[in-house]
């Protein structure tokens, strides 16, 4: 495994910025595990500032930095700089993608201190410097500390359900009710029903700071769209006929929504088109991503399990490194459904039934008619959703620029199933419940 120098800048800069967590941090991670010296010695730096009490920011490392020859030659003679880019890049990860990185460390250290002793054992074997069982022995000790390194035996503690219990912190929403941070949303649908163009008023909501069901404001949010399957043309048009539409109700800071397209698609079981993928992300820094189609992110048989565990592997670690929710859409089977209809669940391995926390398909109602492309649309769920979400049960095309928001899309509830409805309904059954425990549990 080879650890990229962007690892161990993100747990560097995570304390920096955050020194509370630089107990934690580099508890298990000594000095000489950095693949780059100049880190390794920036982080003990900052352990032993830490253990003494020292107040850690750019300011006073620099400080100490500049007292030592040694280390001011490690970081390139030019400190200060390098102090600050580590800052600046802490802001794009939170504590849980730094214990992350960390591990990465850790792990890449142990991967190369067992080569070594490997192929230091297996010279000696050669050469006639020791016999068998010395050798086996010696390959032994390396795979049971490489084990340990990589594991983080040592300081570890198994978590109890006490531990699980002792706070109960809020969901950390993204789009209140609708979308929590780091979720996974896969939307499917026939031909032509408009996933796409779904995907993108959804992109532009977020980036307003508009829930896209109910109008209701919250924090604008960062959006990365990197589209495998539509040219620069075809995205521009869907844009600007969008954004204007919402623009006419809501600002919007139109450098918030990043577009990228990839007509020839990505591969994300190849290693370079991993890194190329983190690195866009790394520069867009986004709360969500939007990408797909999902055909287009490996090339490999939709079929294959190897290559669609390998997929969902690449997405949530970037999931979790860059701390993005990401919305994505599949090309439905051709197969039917028990109610005789075309099942929404997404073509290819049985593997993407699971992958997502929320799954849905755009089917045409009923009651549509012929018209194309039709005016009411089903959002059909093809897996139980993790946990309650605002989807509305259908989406109405939106006919005129008077219709809130004048985008593509209206949604549409059962009747008793919107927001308010559930809402109003959740109190009753607590205040019955409430009435209940006054009288004893009797109902």
């Amino acid at each position: 495994m080879k650890i990229e120098n962007g690892s161990e800048q993100a747990v560097l800069g995570r304390c920096l910025a955050e020194p509370g967590d630089i107990a934690e941090l580099l508890r298990l991670l000594e000095p000489h595990m950095f693949a780059q010296p100049g880190n390794g010695s920036l982080a003990a730096l900052m352990r032993s500032m830490d253990a003494e009490a020292i107040p850690v920011d750019a300011s006073t490392v620099l400080s100490r930095v500049m007292q030592r020859e040694e280390l001011v030659r490690m970081l390139g003679d030019q400190p200060g700089p390098y102090l600050n880019q580590l800052q600046f890049l802490a802001a794009a990860h939170t504590l849980e993608a730094a214990r992350w990185h960390a591990g990465l460390v850790r792990t890449a250290y142990a991967e190369s201190m067992l080569a070594e002793r490997l192929s230091g054992a297996g010279e000696s074997l050669a050469a006639g410097r020791t016999d068998v069982p010395g050798a086996v022995l010696a390959a032994a000790q390396a795979l049971d500390e490489a084990e340990e390194l990589a594991a983080g035996v040592g300081g570890a503690r198994v978590r109890t359900a006490t531990d699980l219990l002792a706070t109960d912190p809020p969901i950390d929403w993204l789009i209140p009710g609708l979308l929590a941070r780091r979720e996974r949303v896969m939307l499917t649908g026939g031909e032509g029903l408009g996933k796409s163009e779904l995907l993108v008023m959804l992109g532009v909501c977020a980036a307003a700071g508009v829930q896209p069901w109910t109008g209701e404001q919250h924090e604008p949010l960062r959006v990365l769209h990197l589209d495998l399957e539509n040219d620069r043309d075809q995205l521009r048009r869907r844009y600007r006929r969008i954004i204007t539409a919402m623009e006419r109700n809501a600002e919007l800071d139109r450098d918030r929504l990043m577009v990228e397209t990839m007509e020839a698609g990505i591969d994300l079981t190849r290693s370079d088109d991993i890194v190329r993928l983190h690195r866009l992300l790394a520069a867009a820094a986004p709360h969500i991503l939007i990408i797909g189609p999902l055909y287009k992110m490996h090339r490999a048989n939709i079929n294959d399990e190897q290559a669609a565990r390998g997929l969902v592997h690449t997405l949530d670690e970037v999931r979790v490194r860059h701390d993005v929710a990401i919305l994505t859409e599949a090309h439905p089977g051709l197969s039917q459904g028990d109610d005789g209809a075309r099942a929404m669940r997404p073509r290819g391995s049985s593997l993407f039934l699971g992958w997502p926390n929320v799954g849905f398909g755009l089917r045409k109602n009923a009651d549509a008619g012929n018209e194309f492309p039709p005016r009411q649309l089903d959002l059909v769920p093809w897996r139980g959703n993790r946990e309650a979400r605002d989807w509305p049960d259908g989406l109405l095309r939106a006919r005129s620029s008077r219709e809130w928001p004048a985008l593509p899309f209206l949604p549409y509830w059962a009747p008793g199933n919107s927001p308010s409805d559930r809402a109003e309904r959740e109190q009753v059954e607590r205040d019955v419940e409430a009435a209940r425990r006054a009288f004893g549990g009797g109902s």
